[in-house]
């Protein structure tokens, strides 16, 4: 059952608010993905893993990720003052 949070603010909201109040970098993360999945991108790969991260692609773009990585190092993103 959703919260009442869940029902009213959207994924995308959220990950604007992070992004625009620099907790997250957005930017370096789409710039991550895609050096992970470049090739498979240019070959048509509709699959990929890497590092324990399942990416799954349609139409020449990443479009999901399925198991990330749960041995990597945590981000460092700092904290808001």
């Amino acid at each position: 059952m959703k919260t009442k949070a869940q029902e009213h603010v959207t994924d995308h909201a959220v990950l604007r608010w992070l992004e625009r109040n620099s907790v997250v970098e957005v930017e370096a993360i789409r710039a991550q993905i895609y050096s992970e999945c470049r090739e498979a991108l240019n070959c048509g790969a509709k699959r990929l893993r890497v590092n324990g991260t399942d990416y799954r692609m349609r139409g020449g773009k990443v479009v999901t990720l399925i198991n990330a990585r749960k041995n990597c190092r945590p981000l460092n993103w700092g904290r808001r003052k």
